[in-house]
């Protein structure tokens, strides 16, 4: 059983990753639409472009990854580079000097930086967790751990930055991206040491695979494939809520202010839910809580629209069962992943194990760019009026952006439903639903 210093030392790094995951998803398209007055179409495509970079260099990166596995036994250097990379664009993609098509140029820049850092990160960190222990069910723990701590990325990047921002003035938000960029360093550097315990292989030969080279491989794992399907769906589906929230707050909950408080609550039904939602995990098995938790998730979501239109109390109860369900479909979920990679060793005598969670990683970039832009096309469909002042907006556009972070998501999210039936009829679905008291 791993010692809970080394589960500390490894779950640290996926704090500053959802705190980078979240911190954008939450403010970069209403900071280029409401501070530097860029078009909604515009800002949306702005956010997705790095993101889509990223999907292209994932598994690049998986294969770099693995190839400094082979050579050094370890994945550290990779991570080293983006934790020091990550924090200054960070800092730089909200410190735009400039408005306008200026200022979206800048953020463009620096983001695309900022998402290159993440990825040379966040792969081998992710990668490790096949690495770690050859148990199921020990696996489940892992991720539990590391779900928890994903939740901690909640608070700092959708409770504290909103925070720090207020009403969104550009030096507002150069103040929030120093402190969370210092967050994020340190957040990021503990794991780079922590982890040196553990031994990592590689069966690529040190070859660079292409992302249809990748997305091959991961065919030949029909596990695999569902699952990463499935999960870039969801985040899809999940990240437009996200990038919807600041709208939701400023338009219908007295100010953008309100994103933290409705982003607190979120935060503290996922981390008190964690313990009970591992513990139902291994009970029930990782496929089906998950189906439940889809399906909680659904119902939830679609109660974000009279809610909202109810005021700031109706909105926060349902903000709790949000957290409830969010971390219900993430601790299952990522506990399945390493299953996943480990039936494919076992099937081919490799470890693959960076190839496996590059493509996942470019799944998940992949899925943050569309999540926001699927957001901004409602916005821009439905007339959203962009400005550096406040304007009034139209009926339309009011509705419009509630829709896109309630009913919308919620209802698509339900379609995830037969994907994982399918993969409860893989070798490794069934591994999942193996129980443990």
């Amino acid at each position: 059983m791993l010692s809970r210093p080394r589960l500390l030392g490894w779950s640290t790094g996926f704090l500053a990753s959802n705190t980078f995951l979240t911190a954008p998803g939450l403010l970069l398209i209403i900071y280029l639409t409401n501070t530097l007055g860029v078009a909604a179409g515009l800002a949306g495509l702005i956010v997705a472009l790095p993101k889509l970079w990223d999907t292209l260099l994932s598994p690049w990166a998986g294969a770099l990854s693995d190839r400094e596995a082979a050579r050094t036994g370890g994945r550290q250097r990779l991570m080293r580079i983006g934790a020091l990379a990550l924090p200054l664009f960070f800092v730089l993609t909200f410190a735009s000097p400039v408005t306008g098509n200026a200022g979206a140029l800048w953020v463009l820049v620096a983001f695309l930086l900022a998402s290159t850092g993440y990825l040379l990160f966040q792969v081998p960190q992710t990668a490790l967790a096949a690495e770690m222990t050859g148990s199921p069910v020990e696996r489940t723990r892992i991720m539990t751990w590391r779900s928890m701590f994903f939740t901690l990325g909640f608070l700092i990047g959708g409770v504290i930055a909103p925070k720090l921002v207020g009403h969104g003035t550009m030096a507002s938000y150069r103040t929030m991206a120093i402190v969370v960029g210092i967050g994020l360093l340190c957040a990021m550097l503990v794991p780079v040491r922590s982890t040196r315990w553990v031994r990592s292989g590689s069966g690529s030969g040190g070859e660079g695979l292409s992302l249809r080279e990748s997305f091959r491989t991961a065919r030949g794992n029909k596990a695999f494939f569902i699952l990463v399907t499935t999960y870039m769906l969801m985040v899809i589906f999940q990240t437009m809520a996200l990038t919807g929230l600041p709208y939701v707050a400023t338009y219908y909950l007295g100010g953008q202010a309100k994103t933290a408080i409705v982003f607190l609550v979120i935060t503290i039904g996922s981390a008190l839910s964690a313990p009970l939602i591992g513990r139902y995990t291994r009970r029930i098995g990782k496929p089906r809580m998950f189906t439940l938790m889809i399906c909680a998730w659904a119902i939830a979501g679609a109660a974000f629209y009279p809610a909202v239109k109810s005021g700031l109390l109706p909105t926060i109860i349902v903000a709790a069962l949000i957290g409830i369900a969010t971390m219900g479909t993430q601790v299952p979920l990522f506990a399945m992943l390493p299953d996943t990679i480990a039936a494919d060793t076992q099937r081919t005598g490799r470890d693959q194990a960076g190839a496996f969670t590059g493509l996942w990683t470019a799944a998940d970039n992949g899925s943050h760019a569309l999540g926001p832009l699927c957001y901004s096309l409602i916005l821009a469909a439905t007339g959203f009026v962009s400005s550096t002042h406040a304007v009034t907006q139209s009926s339309t556009a009011l509705e419009g952006l509630l829709l896109g972070f309630s009913l919308i998501p919620a209802t698509l999210l339900l379609c995830l439903l037969p994907l994982v039936r399918r993969y409860r009829t893989t070798d490794a679905g069934r591994l999942g639903n193996t129980t443990a008291v």
